[in-house]
């Protein structure tokens, strides 16, 4: 399986913002500033995003959801991945919906990284890169608080 740079840039940055608010690397504010955006997903969306994986058996498990300032109807939800060849934690997926977090308001759904693209078949078009869209980095760092915690 291929990790693109962000992808990677951003699972850095998710953990560096969870392991080192106990460091002086990164202060506790500033994860806690981060980890303050986490916001529960609700198992309709799940099971949403899930009918759109494209792997044996899929799942997500430790989701979280993050209001992007991208645009107030824009949200970035993180999930841990498991399925056939996806075992243990290290698999994380990041989509960007529109016009809410519940599945009844969802507009739209689009994967956010090449990662998830491989795994996904939801992809419409946002017109932007959605690797930079705010709340990316903030929604892996919540899965990985989900997975720690």
């Amino acid at each position: 399986m291929r990790f693109s740079t962000a992808r990677i840039l951003v699972a850095v940055l998710a953990i560096a913002l969870v392991a080192a608010a106990c460091s002086d690397t990164v202060s506790e504010e500033a994860a806690a500033d981060v980890l303050a955006r986490c916001e529960p997903v609700p198992q309709a969306t799940l099971d949403l995003i899930e009918t759109g994986l494209t792997i044996g058996n899929g799942t997500l498990t430790n989701a979280a959801a993050v209001n992007s300032d991208y645009g107030a109807a824009i949200w970035v939800i993180g999930a841990q991945v498991n399925g056939d060849g996806f075992e243990g934690d290290k698999y994380l997926g990041i989509w960007v919906v529109a016009d809410g977090v519940d599945a009844d308001t969802i507009t739209k759904i689009a994967a956010a990284d090449d990662f998830t693209k491989g795994i996904s078949s939801w992809g419409e078009d946002f017109g932007s890169d959605l690797q930079l869209v705010d709340g990316v980095s903030a929604a892996g760092a919540c899965v990985i608080a989900n997975q720690q915690g």
